[in-house]
């Protein structure tokens, strides 16, 4: 799988969950021991914290920043033997597209609850759903 197409789908996935691709990549890149697990469990954190009723939206300025800052990391992270230009232009495009499929991922989230029958389990039902496809996903895309 092309190096730009496996950072472009990561990227993507950050903006349904910001971490998760990030400790993906950590683990895919061997990274030391701490810090695949710091990464772990902080992306455990996030998928725990989106299931709660108080949840603030995916698109709030604070959490759309973060997944912009993500999405250009992890793009940039899955290019980095690619050279300087390489990364810069791979962070632009990882944030562009994180900030894309938050949107996108608002509106699928908001149809799959109303799908489910609306409601908090229903939201907590849909948000479970989308965690496991981005581990599925993000997983694949990591391993090449």
């Amino acid at each position: 799988m092309n190096d730009l197409v496996r950072a472009t789908g990561l990227a993507a996935l950050t903006g349904s969950r910001a971490l998760v691709p990030r400790a993906i990549v950590a683990r895919a890149a061997a990274r030391p021991a701490p810090r695949r697990a710091a990464a772990t469990l902080l992306a455990a954190l996030e998928m725990v914290f989106d299931k709660l009723p108080r949840s603030p939206n995916r698109t709030a300025p604070l959490l759309l920043a973060g997944r912009l800052l993500f999405g250009a990391g992890v793009a940039r992270a899955v290019l980095r033997r690619r050279g300087r230009a390489a990364r810069a232009g791979a962070a632009l495009l990882g944030a562009a597209v994180a900030g894309l499929s938050a949107f996108a991922g608002v509106r699928l989230r908001r149809a799959l609850t109303t799908r489910l029958g609306g409601g908090a389990l229903a939201s907590a039902i849909a948000g479970a759903l989308e965690d496991t496809a981005v581990i599925v996903f993000g997983t694949r895309l990591a391993r090449g």
